[in-house]
């Protein structure tokens, strides 16, 4: 028992002294100024756009390929007339 609480307290030991040599790192964006209110309604429009373009583009290749797989193994015609509701 004694020598697993050595061991734990050396474990503690080393991992305290290697994480108060390190010097916490300053990323690039604190180091950038912030954009204009201006520039970021623009900048999160810009990316609203594309966001729903990106969807927008995803579903209708969806779509295609459901559609596709449907004419290539024939539910198209099943579906119509299984559930007319549809």
């Amino acid at each position: 028992m004694d020598s697993e609480k050595g061991w734990f307290k050396r474990l503690q030991s080393r991992n305290n002294s290697s994480t108060e040599k390190k010097e916490p790192m300053a990323s690039a964006r604190d180091d950038a100024k912030p954009p204009m209110p201006e520039e970021v309604s623009t900048l999160t429009r810009q990316r609203a756009a594309a966001a729903k373009q990106y969807i927008e583009n995803h579903y209708k290749e969806q779509m295609r390929n459901l559609q596709e797989r449907r004419e290539r193994y024939g539910y198209g015609a099943y579906d119509a007339k299984v559930s007319p509701g549809r």
